[in-house]
This record gives C-alpha cells, structure tokens and sequence, in this order.
C-alpha cells in the first residue's frame, strides 16, 4: 500500500512537467513554416535558426 501511494504521488507532481513543454496551434505552425521558407535563403541567419527550432 506504501509503495502505490508512493507512486502515485510520484505520477501526480510529474505530470505538470511533462505538459509543460510549449504547444502551438495549427496557425502558429503555418506561420513557422512561412518564416522557414522565407529565410531559407540565408540558412545561417538567426531569423531561420530560430524558426526551425520553434517549428
């Protein structure tokens, strides 16, 4: 009984952590994409970097 509850409450607080990660929506993606395709022409440029790594 111990152990369960151990778990359990374990589960519980790392849960929050695992939804924590940023979520976009389905316009905000597009837009990345958008971004993506703009800047690509300078693939080193910090615009593309930071697009590709949000998308």
């Amino acid at each position: 009984m111990r152990w369960w509850l151990f778990t359990l409450s374990l589960l519980l607080l790392s849960s929050p952590l695992a939804y924590g990660q940023q979520q976009y929506s389905e316009a905000t993606c597009i837009l990345l994409q958008q971004q993506i395709e703009r800047f690509s022409v300078q693939p080193q440029s910090r615009n593309y970097l930071d697009s590709k790594r949000e998308y």
